[in-house]
């Protein structure tokens, strides 16, 4: 079991209206709260930005083949007219290539800072 993360510490932080902008901006592009999105930069990580629709309905599809092969798989192994372990491990194979496909978008990337803390990664 996780333990519960207790955040009972507030700072406050003044910003010029460009780097305020530029914050909002990020935030607003990966889809986190600006508490989130500070959080993960503190954590070393650079939050990617939300995915094109594009994307979220490449993995609709690929779930609703997913689900068709698993159907054929079910028919196919009750009548025994189909291969329906193939069939199956078909199903199973896309299933992971699903959650890889996500994985792979999601995933954060580092922040690359030097010993002067500057940080080409950070930019607007």
């Amino acid at each position: 079991m996780k333990k519960k993360i207790v955040r009972n510490r507030q700072i406050k932080i003044r910003l010029s209206e460009d780097e305020f902008n530029c914050l909002n901006e990020k935030v607003v592009r990966s889809g986190l709260s600006r508490e989130a999105y500070i959080r993960m930069i503190i954590n070393g990580l650079v939050p990617k930005d939300k995915p094109a629709e594009e994307y979220l309905e490449i993995l609709r599809q690929l779930r609703m083949i997913g689900n068709n092969i698993n159907q054929l798989a079910v028919v196919a192994h009750k009548t025994e007219s189909i291969d329906g372990l193939k069939i199956k491990e078909l199903s199973e194979k896309i299933r992971y290539e699903i959650v890889e496909i996500k994985k792979i978008a999601d995933k954060p990337a580092k922040i690359g800072c030097d010993l002067n803390g500057s940080n080409s990664n950070m930019g607007c």
